[in-house]
């Protein structure tokens, strides 16, 4: 028999899932804002790309969301390279309105490029490789693979921002960049390679995003993750992984309880609801620490 705390504590390990995948989201974002200053509101838009591409390459060729990151990783990094030499590098140390705008019509053209080829069908597929039983619950494999690539990747920015030669360098050109260019680093170098490996992050967590949600898959499913990617961005601290992490965290361990409890009264959106609530701690949390949980002032 199912008891209220077997209930509570299925609820609280969803959230933590669910909240591992949502700190991936915001990952991408908030490593590109720490490192170029660019905000990117395409987040959303990327993460529908990443969708797309675990659909279609298990739809066309067979090949199963599992084996499609790489090529989404492949992807995501080139669109990020040719998007940087494209546009963002003459953005740096622009006021950060100006990269908003520009991320914003990159959103469009990614919405509308996206309806043009495939059309605005919704789309899903079904991919089972088993389940787990945990407190009379069954849960899909799939999620649980899906929250534990989205923490390894996440520790892995981790271990690469502060355990490594390289991650010195990226912080280093953080701190000055002028600094940086006389000790000889290439700064332009760092930050192609830096919005490349965001938008990869980003690209994806859209692949990861179909081990939870195969369905729905359309041109304008991203905006919502942009939202959440923002709060939990600013929630967490922007430019701080950790913060990606516990934000997310937070974010949809608040998400699924405010969510079961709102089902049960009737006559409200429970889902609707589930979102305002995290964006009341949001607030709640801005109130106390403006510069968000790991953020600096």
């Amino acid at each position: 028999m199912t008891t209220l705390l077997d209930l509570l504590t299925f609820n609280i390990v969803s959230g933590v899932m669910l909240g591992l995948l949502y700190g991936l989201v915001a990952l991408g974002l908030t490593f590109v804002y720490g490192v170029l200053r660019f905000v990117n509101s395409a987040q959303g838009q990327f993460l529908m790309l990443g969708a797309y591409i675990a659909y279609w390459m298990f739809a066309l060729y067979g090949i199963s969301p599992l084996d499609s990151i790489p090529v989404a990783a492949v992807i995501g990094g080139a669109l990020g390279f040719l998007m940087f030499y494209g546009f963002v590098s003459r953005l740096l140390n622009t006021p950060p309105i100006y990269t908003l705008i520009a991320a914003y019509a990159v959103s469009i053209i990614l919405e509308e490029s996206t309806k043009l080829a495939w059309g605005p069908t919704y789309r899903g597929f079904i991919y089972d490789i088993g389940s787990v039983t945990f407190l009379h619950f069954t849960v899909p494999l799939l999620k649980v693979v899906g929250a534990v690539l989205s923490l390894a990747m996440i520790l892995g920015m981790y271990v690469l921002l502060y355990k490594t030669s390289y991650g010195r360098v990226i912080r280093s050109v953080v701190q000055s960049d002028v600094g940086a260019m006389l000790c000889g680093i290439n700064t332009s170098r760092v930050y192609a390679a830096a919005f490349s490996l965001g938008i990869s992050l980003t690209v994806l967590s859209g692949v990861l995003l179909t081990y939870y949600v195969s369905s729905g898959i359309n041109p304008y499913m991203g905006q919502p993750y942009t939202d959440i990617a923002f709060a939990i961005s600013v929630l967490g601290g922007l430019g701080s992984p950790e913060g990606a992490l516990v934000g997310g965290l937070i974010y949809g361990v608040v998400e699924i309880l405010s969510f079961t409890v709102y089902s049960l009264v009737p006559g409200l959106s429970a889902y609707a609801l589930s979102r305002f609530t995290d964006f009341v701690i949001l607030v709640l949390v801005l109130l106390l620490r403006p510069q968000g949980l790991f953020g600096k002032r």
